[in-house]
């Protein structure tokens, strides 16, 4: 989905009243957020997935922030997302003078969790997801191939690739609250 046309903004959270619980996935055009872009951002609330994919990186971090801001009541849960992806959105945020909402004590990182806080423990999304039984990542697709996409304008595939991680992390989420380590 394009600026303007997230799922999200329907009130559909998947959570309780008034609050949102959204696990995200976040592509970008290289690991350094001084420098580089977003190219991509994936939600998935369960029962919605969506993408938003835009050249303008501003307005796509606008409908981000607004997707996210909706609830009183705000988790965000990503792999990985307290070492990249959070800093990553709040940099270019910084950047773009986009208003960013209170996130502190509200992100679950699941790789952070699954490896109770050691950073040199091994383990990819799709290794986990695998593991329990999930859909491989897009095509077999990695972070290199997502940049080759935005490179080549392909961002219909894009969206697909993210969604698909934003997904697989919904589903590592929803395993992860079925065994109890988080409520």
């Amino acid at each position: 989905m394009s600026a303007g046309q997230n799922s999200f903004q329907n009130g559909d959270s998947g959570y309780k009243n008034n609050s949102v619980e959204l696990c995200f996935d976040i592509e970008t055009t290289g690991l350094d957020p001084l420098n580089d872009r977003i190219t991509a951002i994936g939600i998935s609330n369960g029962s919605v997935v969506s993408a938003i994919v835009d050249k303008d990186e501003k307005r796509m971090l606008e409908e981000f922030w607004m997707s996210v801001g909706r609830g009183q009541y705000v988790r965000l849960i990503g792999f990985n997302c307290w070492s990249f992806d959070i800093p990553f959105i709040v940099i270019r945020s910084l950047k773009h003078g986009v208003k960013v909402i209170d996130i502190n004590g509200k992100v679950i990182d699941l790789r952070y969790l699954l490896s109770n806080g050691n950073k040199f423990q091994q383990g990819k999304l799709d290794q986990y997801a695998k593991l329990i039984g999930i859909e491989p990542k897009y095509h077999g697709y990695n972070g290199l191939d997502a940049i080759r996409l935005w490179n080549e304008n392909k961002l219909d595939e894009l969206k697909e690739y993210v969604s698909a991680d934003a997904k697989m992390t919904y589903l590592l989420y929803k395993r992860v609250k079925e065994i109890n380590l988080v409520k």
